[in-house]
């Protein structure tokens, strides 16, 4: 299960929410779009530092996610990205 991000300026709670969000995104538990979603408010609004989130792992799950060599479901996990981080709905 997955945390609500809180932004009350309590990094060791984010550290941990970032970490439970780059295991679902690691195991591609099904909760892919949820995870996804909280990853663009992590990025989008905490004071998390560039430093932070590079370290914490979570580019490196992301990038994993969205370059896995099954094809088929790359394509999904493609335009779940895209409507999710720039709000494109790709057909």
């Amino acid at each position: 299960m997955l945390y609500c991000c809180t932004l009350n300026g309590n990094s060791g709670r984010q550290r941990a929410n970032v970490t439970e969000t780059t295991s679902s995104l690691c195991c591609q538990s099904g909760e892919d779009t949820a995870s996804l979603k909280h990853v663009a408010n992590i990025v989008a609004d905490t004071d998390m530092s560039p430093f932070e989130i590079i370290h914490s792992g979570l580019v490196t799950a992301l990038l994993t996610y969205l370059t896995s060599s099954d094809m088929t479901q790359r394509d999904s996990r493609l335009r779940k990205f895209l409507r999710i981080f720039l709000s494109l709905h790709v057909s």
